[in-house]
């Protein structure tokens, strides 16, 4: 499959790890866990010379011919991509957006879904990728150490005895996994006690960062709750972290959720079925509107409120609505008023093929 049909199967949705939400959907959007590799005897991509980061590329795209969980036929160079294509890699999150920047030899080659995926050549020769819809944290693990493996039988990776894997970043030295868990949690803003909630895990060691991961802002009332300790201790061990934590901040926004249908159930009631008249009824909308009300929309399914869209539903619509997927899908630039009315197709469009469903 060339760039041009990948892209625009990408865009339209096709295959996305969205569609498939998974256990606690309603509060989890996605689960994501990176393990980044480097090979060895070649300086790291901060170092490397350009003759260097073209030979990573041809290796790791040499090993990729080999591993069934990738489509090497399609490794998409950055620099030769449009720049709309790249940020619908980024509004997926599927590569970084400082590795969309691009830069010499950055390239990135797709799983044959979007649940796996490898980045080259970004801040560490490797980057392999496992991303599913709701908390799976253990099956996004074993499908990037899947992946990993695969690479591995005919890459030699940067490994110290008593470090563990070696990384550009200090911080990632040792299992070099970086887990993320994509959670929503509205009832927790709309209570103000997200602040508390987040220094709680602050304190013990995870980031918490907004929608498009480090130095973004909170979309929707999702934030992305991640490991920052990488040294010390095993694979296994920072999964069950981030699952103990995960299931105490969703028990806070069950607490949350409690109190506020108790102490405001008109109001939420309101808030609800306004967002569903907003979603099933507007014809120019913004992103962020579109995003806060399908967030809102989420919280009347938890609540199993009647006549709310499917979680998957509203998943499409969170990740296309982004401003390179509108364009993409009508295949043409648009200025924001432009957008605002194409979003506004695709969201109404998508909303009553749900109903026919």
């Amino acid at each position: 499959m060339s760039e041009e049909p990948r892209m625009a199967a990408l865009a339209r949705g096709e295959g996305g790890w969205f569609i498939s939400p998974g256990p606690d959907a309603e509060l989890v959007l996605s689960t994501r866990v990176r393990l980044a590799r480097n090979l060895y005897g070649i300086r790291f991509p901060n170092r490397a010379s350009e003759r260097d980061l073209s030979r990573v590329l041809d290796d790791v795209v040499a090993s990729a011919s080999t591993a069934p969980e990738l489509v090497p036929d399609d490794v998409l160079r950055i620099a030769e991509l449009a720049s709309l294509d790249r940020d619908v890699l980024v509004e997926r999150h599927l590569i970084s957006s400082e590795f969309a920047e691009g830069g010499a030899c950055r390239a990135f080659i797709p799983g044959r879904n979007d649940s796996v995926g490898v980045m080259v050549n970004e801040e560490d020769h490797l980057r392999v990728q496992g991303i599913r819809g709701g908390l799976q944290l253990y099956e996004s693990w074993e499908e990037a150490t899947a992946l990993e493996n695969a690479l591995g039988a005919s890459l030699d990776f940067a490994f110290d005895e008593q470090l563990g894997f070696l990384t550009a970043c200090p911080s990632n030295v040792g299992t070099a996994m970086r887990v993320s868990v994509m959670m929503h949690l509205p009832c927790l803003v709309i209570s103000q006690e997200i602040r508390k909630v987040i220094d709680s895990v602050l304190q013990i060691g995870l980031s918490v960062r907004g929608f498009y991961g480090e130095g973004s802002d909170v979309v929707g009332n999702f934030f992305q709750i991640s490991n920052q300790i990488t040294l010390g201790k095993s694979e296994e061990e920072l999964l069950e972290m981030m699952e103990q934590v995960v299931r105490e901040v969703l028990r806070f926004e069950g607490r949350a959720r409690e109190w506020l249908w108790s102490a405001a159930r008109s109001k939420i009631e309101d808030k609800v079925f306004r967002a569903l008249g907003t979603l099933t009824h507007c014809r120019m909308i913004s992103t962020a509107e579109a995003v806060a009300a399908a967030s809102i929309l989420r919280l009347g399914v938890t609540l199993e409120l009647a006549n709310m869209p499917t979680i998957d539903t509203l998943n499409k619509i969170v990740i296309l609505c982004q401003p390179a997927h509108v364009q993409r899908i009508v295949d043409r630039r648009m200025d924001s008023a432009e957008r605002k009315v194409a979003r506004a197709d695709m969201i109404r469009e998508t909303i009553e093929t749900n109903d026919q469903q």
